[in-house]
């Protein structure tokens, strides 16, 4: 019985998702996990060694994901202006669209646009105030 798929859920990341693994001595690196080889090195592709995945189970590393960025087309969340959770579907086309990803306005979900919006909307402030 493969339990990879339940112990990624309560790690909080998906079969497939990129993220850092970080140890103790804040040494990061990116990794993914395959459902039939197990983490994988992100930049190598290589399979990593089992105590990596130990060190996450006894909270000796830590996950730390990589923001949400849609592929051109997918569907997710920004926060407008005015403080709205509103939906979109991304495409790369749309300087608007650019926009919002490269600021980091683009949410996977609803919930997670509402938990980056004072984030968000202190970024939009900050990018119209004068500087003297």
């Amino acid at each position: 019985m493969n339990l990879m798929p339940e112990i990624l859920e309560k790690l909080g990341v998906e079969v497939g998702e990129r993220f850092y693994i970080e140890d103790r001595d804040n040494y990061s690196f990116g990794v993914f996990f395959n459902e039939n080889y197990g983490l994988i090195d992100g930049n190598f592709g290589c399979l990593l060694n089992s105590n990596y995945l130990v060190a996450l189970l006894k909270g000796d590393a830590k996950i730390i994901k990589k923001p949400w960025k849609p592929q051109n087309g997918e569907f997710g969340y920004y926060v407008s202006q005015d403080g709205s959770i509103n939906p979109n579907n991304f495409n790369k086309k749309y300087a608007t669209d650019c926009g919002l990803v490269a600021i980091g306005n683009c949410f996977k979900t609803k919930e997670e646009a509402e938990a980056a919006k004072p984030e968000i909307l202190k970024k939009m402030k900050e990018a119209w105030e004068i500087r003297r």
